[in-house]
């Protein structure tokens, strides 16, 4: 069914167009996802659906009595409440429906022979009532969302007006999912959870009845949720088929599309504008040079695929350090009397990108701040030879909020040019009139740019990142990642950005109050210890063959390998064969203009093409695992 359709929807603020024709579909049970660079108009989008903003243009059709969730449209919570009466407020329609029931129970118990018939209908229609809204359900429902929230049965209790913003705003999310409307609006969901707590929210979104659309930065969360992607950029939505990643594979092979098509053009534009020049003076040719001419008066000019502004960051390093860069021994953070987690032994080398995670409360923070103090309220923290660090702030505070963001850079580094100074702000977007906003007006994504070029230029061997990525919009983010993959020091740093960790850490210290694991690997090594490590190992134990037997076993299995492995490598390389033909079909079909006039054909296409690619580079890998083997 579909649930909701926007036609030519146009927003503006003064002079200033932020939507500009905007269509979108979303069907009963869809996930989709909403991305596009900061200030695109996402939240705007988001807020017009609910009604909070009026459009100048266009409509925006509910299919009936459709109930929308939205976040920033719950209203406030009881602060005399606890967590538990708080989430189970969401139920109070059926808490009435009980009250109702149980009265007619009472009444039933008293009622006079002649009385009894009436009132039994009725208190089995009242039961029914309760059973058909779940009533037997509620508090293991609520119970189940408030421990994926993160709040665990011990802390049902807790009164509401001790909890932090964050957890104010978690608890909020969680009386959002129990309302389970028909369509759930989610702006930037993951902010203020830990990792466990986004992996739930993703398993009960893949499980849940109503549509989803959400805005997220955390690519990560929008691969495993979103079936659906829309690109807002220019004021303008593209629709495309599949997750994030799918959607970056498509819009790379449009973008590649357009350009080739684009270059195709100019090569005969120019060839005609030559000919033309050359022959449209002499009587034998000009008749041929003025239909070339005319050929070029109707030709319907390509433009180039635009390009997006990116950010462009380095960290170059002074002097490199000792191959020793930190020890960390027998090192844990007490707070309020509390042990936050067991003692934490590491050994750091140089060149190093070690990512910190855990729960959020475990300590991380405050263990970064511990190692750059080299102070540990027990334990020891020694730094080697040639020790330069800097250190991103989470929440990081400028010595003067007065200041422009030009003044502020140039403060850090005053033996700078002003050409200097621009340009290194420039990079990171600040361009214009931006360098003279004042920093106490700065967005959060604006806020970690420029402290992340007051950082670039310290020339520091060793940088320590508490959450550089908040705030930042995709694009920014993979400014940042390339900066660090290529960064030559060391890298220490705290972040719930999968995606990020997966990219950036050689290896990932878990704190947690069992135990501090140290994996070999990135987040999907991660994943794969911790799901080994949940199961239940029972080995037989094996008597020994003898050394002949050794022999000849392994001579045996040697030789059956080897025709296995042959046998694998021919069928291989035959799927691989019959794939890349596909492949190929596929691309042609997907560079023809008019595919895209069919919106369905078209993304069966795409959808088509970005599972052959996959498969392909599957066969591709264990084609060379295998060729390796048989070497």
């Amino acid at each position: 069914m579909n649930l909701l359709r926007i036609q030519d929807l146009h927003v503006a603020y003064g002079a200033n167009t932020i939507l500009h024709g905007v269509n979108m579909e979303i069907q009963s049970g869809e996930r989709v996802a909403l991305v596009g660079h900061n200030g695109t108009g996402k939240s705007t989008l988001l807020r017009t659906i609910t009604g909070l903003l009026s459009p100048d243009q266009g409509e925006i059709i509910k299919a009936g009595q459709i109930r929308i969730g939205y976040l920033a449209q719950m209203p406030p919570l009881h602060e005399d409440k606890t967590i538990w009466q708080e989430a189970r407020e969401v139920f109070h329609y059926v808490d009435e429906l009980e009250i109702k029931w149980q009265e007619l129970a009472q009444s039933l118990s008293q009622a006079k022979a002649f009385e009894a018939e009436g009132l039994a209908e009725k208190y089995a229609r009242a039961e029914q009532e309760f059973t058909n809204a779940g009533g037997y359900e509620v508090d293991s429902r609520v119970r189940k969302v408030l421990a994926g929230m993160g709040f665990p049965a011990d802390r049902f209790e807790q009164p509401v007006q001790s909890l932090s913003g964050g957890q104010k705003t978690r608890l909020q999310l969680a009386k959002l999912l129990l309302e389970e409307p028909d369509l759930l609006l989610l702006d930037e969901p993951t902010n203020h959870l830990d990792l466990e707590t986004v992996e739930w929210l993703e398993d009960h979104l893949m499980r849940y009845r109503g549509a989803v659309l959400v805005v997220s930065h955390d690519r990560f969360f929008l691969d495993r949720v979103a079936q659906i992607t829309y690109e807002l950029a220019q004021g303008v939505l593209i629709r495309y088929a599949g997750n994030y990643s799918a959607y970056v594979a498509i819009k790379e092979l449009q973008v590649a599309q357009a350009l080739e098509a684009y270059e195709r053009q100019q090569e005969e534009i120019q060839r005609l504008e030559t000919f033309v020049n050359k022959n449209i003076a002499r009587a034998t040719t000009t008749s041929r040079a003025q239909s070339r001419r005319k050929t070029l008066e109707k030709m319907e000019r390509l433009v180039p695929p635009t390009k997006d502004k990116y950010a462009y960051l380095t960290f170059p390093v002074n002097e490199d350090s000792g191959k020793s860069v930190l020890e960390l021994k027998q090192v844990t953070i007490i707070r309020s009397g509390r042990t936050l987690f067991p003692p934490l032994n590491l050994q750091v080398w140089r060149g190093e990108k070690i990512a910190i995670t855990g729960a959020n409360g475990i300590g991380k923070s405050s263990l970064l701040r511990a190692i750059l103090e080299q102070s540990a309220d027990q334990g020891s923290i020694q730094f080697g030879t040639k020790i330069k660090t800097a250190y991103f702030e989470q929440e990081f505070s400028f010595a003067d909020p007065e200041r422009t963001v030009l003044d502020e850079l140039w403060a850090a580094y005053p033996m700078k040019t002003e050409t200097e100074i621009r340009t290194r702000l420039g990079h990171l977007l600040f361009n214009g009139e931006d360098v003279f906003k004042q920093v106490k007006n700065l967005s959060g994504g604006e806020r970690n740019r420029l402290q992340l070029a007051i950082l670039s230029w310290t020339g520091a061997n060793l940088l320590i990142f508490d959450e550089p990525t908040n705030h930042l919009d995709i694009p920014a983010k993979e400014v940042l990642e390339k900066a660090l993959m290529e960064y030559p020091g060391t890298l220490l740093f705290v972040s719930h950005d999968r995606f990020f960790i997966n990219r950036l850490c050689h290896r990932l210290v878990h704190l947690s109050i069992d135990g501090n694991p140290i994996i070999e690997g990135n987040y999907l090594d991660f994943l794969k210890w911790r799901e080994e490590s949940r199961t239940e190992r029972n080995e037989p134990t094996i008597t020994a063959p003898s050394a002949s037997e050794q022999a000849y076993s392994k001579r045996k299995q040697e030789r059956s390998d080897a025709r296995k492995l042959q046998t694998k490598m021919d069928r291989l390389e035959k799927e691989i064969a019959r794939l890349e033909d596909k492949k190929q079909e596929l691309e042609m079909m997907l560079s023809e203009p008019e595919l895209y006039e069919d919106r369905e054909r078209a993304d069966a296409v795409q959808k088509e093409f970005l599972a052959v690619t996959a498969e392909l580079e599957g066969f591709y890998e264990e084609w060379t695992i295998t060729a390796s083997e048989i070497e």
